[in-house]
């Protein structure tokens, strides 16, 4: 109910450290997914099932309709009769209470199930948020030292030319270039699956998730 609020109500204050784009997406998971749209359908079904437990206390009416030829003790002339019965009932052993007190039961139930969805919900959001918000800064910080590692390569390969440094550092730097590597692509795989995990909770919205706090 708090998600959905917020997304509806612009002027809802956002805690003071929570990034826009996360308080957005948190509510837009907590009222538009799946999972809640189904949790409403079983609260309202719930509710109706408690309606019509309670309806049982109340009299029942029936009305039949009789086709009447030839005449008889309800008419002399052909026509349609009308035949209303009025039930009360007087007491069911506690059967109608029991079945009213279930529904009630059931309908609490659904409406805690409700908001635990939506606090699942919340907290899926919020670590594909700093998923992606880690894994965006170490590739930041990953490229940085990629592009470093490439310039100390070239350096180091006119050292070796000149024969001031041995091979040796030439291969050191080598390696440890392509291990940067292999972890950039890591982390960016990291990323990609943070991302679509962010954009499948929110139901694939238009949120600017580029802009992410440090």
């Amino acid at each position: 109910a708090s998600s959905a609020a917020t997304r509806n109500d612009p002027q809802t204050p956002v805690p003071r450290g929570i990034p826009g784009p996360l308080a957005e997406a948190v509510a837009i998971a907590g009222s538009d997914h799946p999972l809640i749209s189904r949790g409403l359908a079983d609260r309202r079904s719930r509710k109706s099932n408690l309606r019509g437990a309670k309806w049982s206390l109340a009299p029942s009416l029936n009305v039949e309709s009789l086709a009447v030829a030839g005449g008889n003790q309800i008419g002399a002339q052909d026509g349609v009769a009308l035949n209303i019965t009025l039930e009360q009932p007087l007491y069911t052993f506690g059967r109608i209470g029991a079945t009213i007190n279930n529904a009630e039961a059931a309908l609490e139930t659904s409406t805690y199930s409700l908001g635990d969805i939506q606090m699942e919900l919340a907290l899926r959001t919020i670590n594909a948020y700093f998923d992606l918000a880690t894994s965006t800064k170490r590739e930041e910080i990953m490229e940085d030292s990629l592009m470093q590692h490439r310039d100390l390569i070239e350096t180091i390969g006119r050292r070796v030319k000149q024969e001031v440094s041995p091979q040796s550092d030439l291969d050191l730097a080598l390696s440890r270039t392509a291990q940067i590597e292999q972890e950039l692509a890591a982390i960016r795989g990291v990323r990609s699956t943070s991302l679509s995990r962010l954009r499948e909770l929110v139901g694939y919205a238009d949120l600017n998730f580029r802009t992410l706090p440090i």
